[in-house]
């Protein structure tokens, strides 16, 4: 427990080490009237806090407890890197111990009406005896729909090998506009091809959210999530995974 909240404290701490860098280079540049190299209307940093009653992952349950997922992004342009963790509050309902630790890049092309996305996913997972491994992955955003349709595709080349797809299909719906209110309702189909031990087989994913902004560049986000396996996934003798209901919230911030 005492390792895990040292882990989680220390990211917070680089994070907002990060943020406030940021910030402060913003305005010394404000106020010096100097030119930059990277222009401050071009990087844009994203925060967020995640809490979950468990950790849910292409229909696998990663870990029953409760975990906290803070992360980081910074986005020059079309070119965006990110920092996401995974931790575990503590271990009563199982003996896992689901610490792990994503780091992404990619590039964004816009081609109207579509965003077309590359980019690397490297996975580790200190603590937990699972192996590292890494994903080259695609993604097509179709925009100007009366819903938001992303379809993504991964490659592991490393530990796994194999290839994991998904549709997702999202609806944005105003509740209060006054405030900016909105909940997004949220279906996801996702399939593995020859990925381990999962030759094929999936999950689906029903799940809503409801964006509350609580400042101009922060908001709460509660979700709830419905998660059900299918084929090898949830072969009791292969993944022998089942159905899973979870929840939490999430704080995020922009600069």
């Amino acid at each position: 427990m005492k390792r895990n909240m040292l882990r989680f404290v220390s990211i917070l701490v680089f994070l907002f080490s990060i943020v406030l860098i940021g910030y402060c280079g913003q305005t010394e540049n404000k106020e010096s009237g100097k030119r930059i190299l990277l222009a401050n209307e071009s990087i844009c940093f994203n925060g967020t806090f995640d809490y979950f009653s468990k950790y849910v992952f292409r229909g696998v349950t990663v870990d029953e407890d409760p975990v906290v997922q803070p992360s980081f992004s910074i986005n020059y342009k079309t070119i965006n890197a990110s920092f996401w963790s995974s931790m575990p509050i503590q271990n009563t309902n199982d003996a896992v111990d689901s610490n792990e630790i994503d780091l992404t890049v990619s590039y964004t092309k816009s081609f109207e009406p579509a965003d077309i996305s590359i980019g690397h996913v490297s996975y580790h997972y200190p603590y937990s005896g699972s192996s590292s491994t890494k994903e080259w992955f695609v993604s097509l955003t179709i925009n100007n729909l009366p819903v938001g349709i992303n379809i993504m595709y991964y490659d592991d080349y490393d530990y796994y090998k194999g290839s994991y797809s998904s549709l997702e299909v999202t609806k944005n719906v105003s509740l209060i506009n006054e405030y900016d209110i909105e909940t997004i309702l949220y279906v996801h189909l996702g399939s593995y091809v020859n990925y381990d031990i999962y030759r094929q087989g999936g999950d689906y994913v029903l799940g809503t959210k409801i964006i509350i902004p609580v400042r101009e560049k922060m908001t709460i986000t509660p979700s709830l999530f419905y998660s059900v396996p299918f084929g090898d996934v949830a072969d009791e003798n292969i993944g022998n995974q089942i159905p899973s209901i979870y929840g939490g919230f999430s704080l995020g911030f922009c600069f």
